[in-house]
């Protein structure tokens, strides 16, 4: 079975006991995590070690693409060792260090795609636009957008190509309260919008982390 996650921002610990609730089975399950795995918790190399797990799959986020940029971006370092940020932990590093995370963070695609059941399911990290064009020289809008999240009730957000499309980056506490919140077993809680899942749980402040089975998420999505 496939699971989803977002934003885990360095709660590792908090992550595999929400794997144990769920009867996540590591040896037969996959876990696909909408990018961000560092900053504002204290287990930011254990999250980042996730990436050798074969069960554990990750697009990259803007706080991931913070620890490259940052390495050569006095502005970039700037604002991303502000503690509300919570980087300030990538610069006490070794450079050894930094150059191995940051080589494989680089390596983290932009957004992933997964076909089930005849159904085509994209993830990515911030946004992408209406006409589902997915493209590495599109990293500020998968990276840092929240122009769909912030879209107002009436406005069109309906992703074309694919069935679903999966989102972290916004807290589910900061979207619009008309959107659709849906809840279900496990304590998981998400938005939509059109065809747009949102399944940032707001971690650093809520202390609640999604880990949402992909069959549930795709659920009232219709067949057409």
């Amino acid at each position: 079975m496939i699971y989803v996650t977002s934003d885990i921002h360095g709660h590792y610990s908090l992550l595999i006991q929400r794997l144990d609730e769920v009867g996540f089975d590591k040896d037969e399950d996959t876990l696909i995590c909408v990018g961000d795995l560092v900053d504002r918790g204290e287990e930011n190399i254990e999250c980042l070690e996730l990436l050798d797990e074969k069960w554990f799959v990750a697009t990259r986020g803007n706080h991931d693409q913070w620890c490259i940029d940052g390495l050569t971006n006095t502005h970039s370092a700037y604002y991303h060792r502000m503690r509300n940020n919570g980087g300030e932990w990538w610069y006490h590093l070794d450079k050894e260090t930094q150059d191995y995370w940051a080589y494989r963070i680089r390596n983290l695609p932009l957004y992933d795609v997964v076909c089930v059941d005849d159904k085509q399911i994209l993830f990515v990290h911030a946004d992408v636009g209406n006409d589902g064009n997915c493209s590495d020289s599109f990293s500020n809008l998968h990276l840092w957008s929240r122009a769909s999240a912030d879209a107002q009730e009436g406005e069109d957000v309906v992703v074309r190509g694919y069935d679903v499309v999966v989102h972290g980056h916004t807290p589910i506490q900061a979207i619009g309260e008309y959107d659709y919140r849906v809840q279900c077993d496990f304590g998981n809680e998400w938005l939509v919008k059109g065809n747009r899942c949102f399944i940032d749980s707001g971690v650093f402040f809520s202390k609640k982390l999604n880990v949402i089975l992909l069959e549930n998420l795709m659920e009232g999505f219709s067949d057409g």
